[in-house]
């Protein structure tokens, strides 16, 4: 009798047991289905804020093309660039021409980049600075560096860096019309010919931290100064 006691003890254990482990199995596969539920959620999350990001950047560049269909181009010359061509844009933004160079030398508008017009003079040049490494140059790094005060005058300082295979030198000035090209692109973009409000007289560039020794861009290691689009001519 007592042994049918201790046995049937010993079945109840083993059930509770069992028991215990399943449950517990089943809860750790819950929080695993949970926890893959909420991962799912956050990268949906991801990626609709990044869809949203990049619509959004769409809007505050605006291309030659549709400069074609505005009425009056002209309106690109107001002094302070708040376009009232382009009311289907933000308002409060101020729209900076970035050039682009041909072959003669010549510079044109390639598009224009939209700024808050509360930001500083240094933001400015930041927020133009990262717009023309990604629309103008593939995303090779550059870095606005400050401000110089060089002769009474303010002078933007531009450094162009390599990274990996991404070599300015190799990409950008490899030979005279390349180098050309660049200059013209860079003077022009910086020095904003036709805008009136604050901005810096000048600009001078520098390729990983040193004075440029390239002769294809050697005009932009010393400053250049405001001239109109064609200041290196």
């Amino acid at each position: 009798m007592k042994r049918s006691k201790r046995f049937l003890a010993m079945l109840l254990g083993l059930f509770f047991s069992f028991s215990l482990a399943a449950c517990s199995g089943h809860g750790i596969a819950a929080s695993t289905r949970a926890a893959t539920l909420d991962a799912q959620k956050t990268e949906s999350e991801n990626r609709r804020l990044h869809d949203e990001l990049l619509k959004a950047q769409e809007k505050l560049v605006i291309r030659e093309a549709e400069l074609n269909q505005l009425k009056d181009a002209q309106e690109v010359l107001r002094k302070d660039h708040n376009l009232e061509a382009f009311p289907e844009r933000p308002e409060d933004y101020i729209y900076f021409p970035v050039y682009t160079s041909n072959e003669k030398g010549d510079v044109s508008v390639l598009f224009f980049t939209a700024i808050p017009s509360v930001t500083t003079l240094v933001e400015k040049l930041e927020i133009l600075t990262r717009n023309i490494s990604r629309s103008v140059f593939d995303d090779y790094a550059m870095e606005f560096t400050g401000i110089l005060e060089i002769d009474g005058r303010k002078v933007a300082q531009v450094d162009l860096q390599d990274s990996g295979r991404f070599r300015w030198e190799k990409a950008f000035f490899p030979d005279k019309a390349t180098g050309d090209n660049t200059q013209a692109t860079l003077a022009a973009s910086y020095l904003q010919g036709t805008y009136r409000m604050d901005w810096v007289d000048g600009v001078v560039v520098t390729h990983n931290g040193e004075a440029i020794e390239n002769p294809f861009v050697s005009k932009l290691g010393e400053p250049v100064y405001r001239n109109g689009p064609a200041a290196l001519e």
